[in-house]
């Protein structure tokens, strides 16, 4: 799912006001996840708090090989290391993603900025399962 000019522009601009302020962008996303899923607060709060700065890194990745096919695209080796399959329901990690840049940009979000973070989170999850074998398709 290929991302317009004006959408990796879009996601990039989304994405440098998350990372201007990283642990709040951490926190707020599990915050809405653990929402979303309960059950998770029990596994994450076992794993160390440098582990759920994964969330950033793996961002981080996505954001700077956008414009790669993902063929050809070495970091998707990388992106296998964080395993986002492992925050639980795709679904869910898609929807938090999406809460927490709606949070981040209240009463600034236009349509489409939104609707360029949804792609680009949909394009990630999408990667993200087949990366780990868990494709739904």
């Amino acid at each position: 799912m290929p991302l317009s000019a004006l959408h990796r522009h879009l996601v990039r601009r989304i994405f440098s006001r998350l990372a201007a302020n990283p642990d709040n962008s951490t926190t707020l996303f599990y915050q809405r996840l653990f929402e979303l899923n309960p059950h998770l607060r029990t596994v994450k709060d076992m794993e160390n708090f440098e582990q759920q700065h994964h969330l950033m890194e793996i961002l981080a990745l996505a954001v700077k090989f956008m414009d790669q096919p993902v063929e050809l695209a070495g970091w998707v080796d990388d992106m296998r290391r964080y395993n986002l399959g492992g925050l639980g329901d795709p679904h869910q990690v898609e929807a938090a993603l999406l809460w927490l840049v709606e949070k981040q940009f209240e009463g600034v979000l236009t349509r489409e900025m939104r609707q360029a973070w949804v792609q680009f989170c949909q394009w990630l999850v999408l990667l993200s399962l087949v990366n780990t074998g868990l494709d739904e398709s």
